[in-house]
């Protein structure tokens, strides 16, 4: 099974896990940001604007939170000069890799949320190579996210592979709405956290 899940073809021609080196390769990458202010409402406008599923979703539900956003990220890698992040699931969806296709892996997502988790992760690694690169580019430099669904990996098709770059505009609006000053009527309805 090791073997199938470290050889098997991903989405983006020649990769496979086992073709990522050391040099080019992250693992438990850890992040931390700041957030000055996010409410419920505006989360899931832009989640709702630029979706990441083709399946409906419930809403995200939290108090506006100011704090630290933490995190570790299962793998950032490179390849051919794009950064991706890739999260392992072992999330049993049936028997056989047929339960692993394209709308399978978009429900599992919207069940769990995953697709909130990989809108944050990328957040995080724009953010970090805003820092890290001269005349950073997230349409050059990000590649995007996979979900490796390992129940359903295979060597003959994609099943088990949930893929998706997020829009650069959400992620732009996002990292805007953050880092945004709060008012002071905000201010009396905020609360301190950290995940």
């Amino acid at each position: 099974w090791l073997d199938v899940i470290l050889e098997s073809p991903l989405q983006h021609a020649g990769l496979s896990l086992n073709k990522l080196t050391d040099e080019l390769k992250q693992v438990e990458m850890e992040f931390y940001f700041p957030i000055s202010r996010l409410s419920s409402r505006e989360f899931n406008g832009l989640l709702n604007q630029y979706s990441v599923l083709n399946c409906p979703v419930t809403d995200v539900e939290f108090q506006t939170i100011k704090g630290m956003m933490k995190g570790f990220i299962d793998l950032t890698f490179c390849w051919h000069g794009q950064y991706f992040i890739l999260d392992y699931k072992s999330n049993h969806l049936g028997d056989d890799v047929s339960c692993y296709d394209d709308d399978q892996l978009h429900q599992a997502m919207g069940d769990h949320r995953y697709d909130v988790q990989l809108v944050l992760y990328t957040l995080a690694l724009h953010r970090l190579l805003k820092l890290r690169i001269a005349n950073y580019d997230y349409d050059q430099h990000i590649g995007g996210g996979y979900y490796l669904f390992l129940r359903g990996l295979n060597m003959n098709d994609h099943r088990g592979q949930f893929f998706h770059k997020p829009d650069a505009m959400l992620i732009d609006a996002l990292d805007q709405l953050i880092s945004a000053e709060p008012s002071a009527v905000d201010k009396d309805n905020q609360m301190e956290f950290s995940v």
